[in-house]
């Protein structure tokens, strides 16, 4: 008999971890969730879910706990496009209106800690890379290309990553 997915090859100051931040089963499953919208290649969903729970660990990374994740705003506005700043939402690009909105339950830009529920049902891999996040120093990703990401430690690094990203996308526009 196999053990449980959410107690395999689990370290138990892993686990512990986990607990401390008050992170069952249902939790992992939503924090799962968004490391699979946000990781396009799985090796780096272990390093993502690092990058998450750093921000609801530390009391460094401010605004406190707030996992500031693109994908949850885009489903909230999937699941509630009624709301102002979710009209003419295109399913890709995150506004300045859908960033400002704390009537979006799904906002992590407003909200603290997890979104109310998964914003999609994620796969094995990204289950896994919750419960074997990897620990580092890394508050911040942003994509590099090529389905990538570029970590960074400090908010100034991920700052010039974004600059570097939106010059890429001007001189590469998409249709």
């Amino acid at each position: 008999m196999t053990r449980p997915l959410f107690e395999a090859n689990t370290s138990s100051s892993t686990r512990e971890r986990l607990r401390r931040l008050g992170l069952g089963p249902h939790e992992i499953l939503i924090l799962a969730s968004i490391v699979e919208k946000e990781a396009a290649e799985q090796k780096e969903q272990p390093l993502i879910a690092g990058v998450f729970i750093n921000r609801l660990e530390s009391l460094a990374f401010l605004p406190r706990r707030r996992l500031q994740a693109d994908p949850t705003l885009a489903y909230g506005c999937k699941v509630h496009p009624h709301l102002p700043s979710c009209k003419g939402f295109d399913g890709k690009h995150i506004t300045r209106a859908m960033l400002d909105d704390g009537e979006n339950p799904y906002n992590t830009y407003k909200r603290e800690g997890l979104p109310p529920t998964p914003i999609c049902n994620p796969g094995r891999s990204a289950l896994r890379a919750v419960l074997e996040h990897q620990k580092h120093d890394y508050f911040y990703f942003v994509a590099s290309g090529e389905r990538k990401h570029r970590f960074s430690k400090s908010l100034s690094e991920h700052k010039e990553g974004v600059a570097e990203l939106r010059k890429r996308e001007q001189q590469h526009p998409t249709p």
